[in-house]
Formats: C-alpha cells, structure tokens, sequence
C-alpha cells in the first residue's frame, strides 16, 4: 500500500490508500501447491466487487477501534475463516494484517503531513494506545513514529533520508 495524494475541496492534500497484494513466496507454500509460488496461484483478476467491498469498508473503519475483523466478516456475511481464506486467496494477506497495514499506511501519511500529535494519530487510525501504536509503526516500518512526524513539511535533506533515499538533495 503506498498513500496518493489529490487535492480535497479545501485545497489540503488529502491521501488516498491504494491496495498492492504482496507476493508470497515461500518453500512450504510452494512445496504445498505442486511447487507453484503464490504469485502463480493468486486470480489475475480478483472479484471485484469482493475486494472493493472489503477494502471500503476497511477504509471508512479505520479510525474505529472496535472495527474488528470479525466486524468485518459480519458485515459481509461470512465466517471469519471464510474471510481470510477468501483474501489470502487473492492476496496473500489475511485480514488482520490487511487492515492493520491501511491503518499504518494511513498514520504513516498524518504523520508526515504533521500538525498531530502522535497520540492524536494513534486514535485517528483506530489504535486504542498510543503506546502501542508507537510500538507497531516502529516495528513494522524500522523508526519510531516522532522520527517521520511532519517529515512533509522538513527540509529537504530530512525528507530524502527519511523517505529512503541514499543520497541527500543539497538544500
């Protein structure tokens, strides 16, 4: 998932997520498949409507920190296995962590924006802790989250080490 910006109505950059399906590759998920790696396996073309549902309703939950997988199977009218099954199958995700990477994607784009706390950003993105959200966005993308917060609005030079760049743009 990378965030995309277009301009909202009041002239703010506003994020949009957009969904890229990892690409498993494992010895024992080939091994279990006739040695066809999971890329093979997943639909070019998933349903749609299936996936579009899913990841909509993800979307609109993510600030609420009730909005739970199993929420999430409910409203589609499936069992919480079934769900996971389904997505794994055209994704190679399971929900959790489909839903836990939107969440972080989208914390990811406030912070960079700056102008919240990381506490603010914690429960804007259906984190119940700030503690742990700092844990899970340090764990999952390598830095704390004060070392990316307002990074968009940074010079240059911190913007470039920051997004992943080798070298830095000369101020």
């Amino acid at each position: 998932m990378e965030p995309n910006t277009s301009q909202h109505s009041n002239g703010a950059p506003q994020f949009i997520i957009v969904y890229q399906p990892a690409a498993g590759n494992s010895r024992r998920d080939e091994n279990q498949h006739g040695g066809q790696p999971a890329a093979a396996r997943i639909p070019a073309t998933p349903p749609p409507s299936f996936l579009t549902e899913v990841l909509a309703l993800m979307e609109t939950n993510l600030n609420n920190p009730r909005f739970t997988v199993e929420r999430l199977s409910q409203k589609m009218g499936m069992s919480y296995s079934s769900l996971n099954r389904k997505l794994g199958r055209y994704t190679g995700q399971g929900a959790v962590q489909i839903l836990r990477n939107m969440r972080l994607q989208r914390a990811k784009a406030l912070l960079w924006l700056g102008g919240l706390s990381i506490s603010e950003v914690a429960y804007e993105t259906g984190f119940t802790s700030p503690a742990y959200f700092s844990r899970v966005f340090s764990r999952e993308m390598g830095f704390p989250p004060s070392e990316y917060q307002g990074i968009g609005l940074a010079k240059p030079e911190k913007r470039t080490t920051m997004i992943g760049y080798s070298e830095v743009l000369p101020g």
